[in-house]
């Protein structure tokens, strides 16, 4: 049996055994793993060699394992599947190398990692080649860490900062005195959403188009009853706006696009007889739904709003005159 198969199956054999105070027997774990019992013979002996506190119990006649870790150890604090966890969690945090934030998190690991026995450590790093990662494309935080840095001291202070921001819509750099609520992440690129006094409203800004960050003595109060979460649930990904019931028709060789993944938390997938799906939602941020319904070509379909469908109509017909010029 390939190790890849292994390490997972008795990942999932620790956090059984962490959940499971009293012990299980190989027989139990066999049963719900779906393999023989000498296979998690061989598991607990590897888990043992490893390091991991394994002990076996008699209780009657049953022989049961259990695991003498226990969360709240003053050396480690976190259960075996919780460091793997956080493990998992840390390759998701890469896209943020090269900032404060990741430092810190790779600093913290390395103190857990400290605490475990050489087995365990081995067998955490072959968890981590069989599970990857990717992040896919995102921009290179490492070159505005200082910025991060700036303006997240300035959301713990209250402080007021103000930035020369580039607007690719007007294509030139403007002054804006903003008061910074948040900072967030989304699609590989990090955001600050902030009661701009320029606008006179929140607005967000991404911060690889920030070219200059001052810091003023000036404080502010956040708007009362200010929720990011709702704020950011209104758009559609990054973007705002008046928010549209949005009615899509995919054909049927790319319905389970539709299905796959969470678009937008108010989406509704609904399946026609034909094997066509339409995907209904609630969101603003025209601009940005436009982009993401022309990337699916000819295989979707506008029902709903009609500007949104015009606009769209509008961007295939440009884009069928540059190709093919009258």
């Amino acid at each position: 049996m390939s190790r890849a198969e292994q390490i997972p199956r008795q990942w999932r054999i620790l956090k059984r055994l962490e959940a499971h105070h009293f012990g299980l027997s190989a027989s139990d774990l066999a049963e719900v793993e779906g393999c023989p019992v000498r296979t998690i013979y061989r598991d607990i002996a590897d888990l043992e060699e490893a390091g991991f506190p394994l002990i076996q119990e008699k209780r009657g006649k049953r022989s049961l394992w259990k695991l003498a870790f226990h969360r709240g150890s003053p050396q480690v604090p976190f259960t075996y599947s919780e460091i793997y966890a956080l493990c998992l969690g840390r390759g998701l945090m890469r896209l943020l190398e090269g900032t404060d934030f990741y430092d810190s998190i790779c600093s913290a690991f390395e103190k857990i990692r400290s605490t475990l026995p050489p087995g365990v450590l081995e067998h955490l790093e072959a968890f981590e080649s069989n599970v990857i990662v990717r992040t896919g494309t995102s921009q290179n935080f490492s070159l505005f860490s200082d910025l991060i840095h700036q303006i997240n001291g300035a959301i713990d202070e209250n402080s007021r900062i103000e930035i020369l921001y580039f607007s690719p819509g007007n294509n030139a750099e403007i002054k804006r005195k903003v008061d910074p609520y948040r900072l967030w992440i989304q699609d590989g690129a990090m955001y600050l959403t902030g009661y701009c006094h320029l606008r006179d409203g929140i607005r967000t800004f991404n911060l690889a188009r920030i070219r200059r960050l001052d810091k003023l003595e000036e404080s502010f109060e956040e708007v009362p009853d200010f929720d990011i979460d709702a704020y950011l649930a209104d758009g559609f990904r990054t973007m705002t706006g008046e928010v549209m019931e949005i009615e899509l028709l995919f054909d049927p060789q790319v319905k389970h696009v539709a299905s796959e993944k969470i678009w937008h938390p108010t989406q509704e997938v609904i399946e026609n007889e034909d094997g066509s799906v339409v995907l209904r939602f609630q969101a603003g941020g025209m601009k940005e739904i436009k982009t993401w319904i022309l990337g699916f070509g000819p295989k979707i379909q506008v029902l709903k709003p009609e500007k949104l469908r015009e606009a769209v109509a509008n961007d295939i017909k440009k884009t069928y005159e540059r190709y093919f010029p009258s």
